[in-house]
């Protein structure tokens, strides 16, 4: 049976929990890339202190993100993190550069980031179709930001849907921001903006003053 957005909205809006808590969703559009979620503050879904309970919140926006994806990009598609094994920094070195020629991840870069995934700082968002790894990005989370190194695509918008899950997991964790270090059109049509290197000292400060998230994003 084909999925269409309209059908996906009554299925969410019967789904038990989300009955249970008040979510609702009113809107999906046709071509999978906006949805509208919302839940209202009643007597029943309201903590002891007269707000929402934290994991209502996080439950209400957590699914959606990856069921957009899955309509976007089709089933073969799997979209998660991995933790940043050695083999997917392989890919990212490998992948031919449109005006660029050879790459600086050598395998001493390779194997200092693979030290740093063992500590629990480096991770990767990995796109894959079926058994085939297609795309995504790697980087080092420190407090509460994230520093992108490296990102590629074998197939259109794989490293988007990476790009995606990585945002969506560091919004949910009240990271400060993720550090792209170039502005591209690619990185801009998500928002990214540049901003003033004062700007940034401050921002990586705050940033840096809280805990390291030093464990596999898989569990998160």
């Amino acid at each position: 049976m084909k999925i269409t957005p309209r059908l996906m909205r009554f299925l969410l809006n019967i789904y038990p929990p989300y009955l249970g808590a008040g979510v609702r969703v009113s809107y999906i559009r046709t071509d999978w890339r906006e949805l509208h979620v919302s839940m209202a503050l009643k007597w029943f879904n309201r903590n002891y202190v007269g707000t929402h309970f934290g994991g209502s919140l996080y439950s209400m926006v957590d699914p959606h993100l990856m069921l957009l994806l899955i309509q976007i990009l089709g089933g073969e598609y799997r979209v998660w993190d991995k933790a940043s094994d050695i083999e997917f920094i392989k890919a990212c070195a490998k992948t031919p550069r449109r005006h660029e020629t050879g790459t600086w991840i050598t395998s001493e870069m390779a194997a200092a980031y693979l030290d740093l995934h063992r500590a629990g700082l480096a991770h990767s968002f990995e796109t894959w179709q079926g058994e085939r790894l297609v795309g995504g990005l790697y980087g080092v989370s420190l407090g509460r930001c994230f520093f992108g190194e490296s990102m590629f695509s074998l197939v259109d918008h794989a490293s988007k849907a990476a790009l995606v899950d990585l945002v969506a997991l560091v919004q949910a964790q009240n990271f400060h921001f993720i550090d792209n270090q170039f502005l591209t059109p690619h990185l801009e049509q998500f928002g990214v903006r540049e901003i003033s290197r004062r700007e940034y000292l401050g921002c990586l400060e705050r940033a840096l003053k809280k805990p390291s998230l030093k464990t596999s994003w898989q569990d998160l």
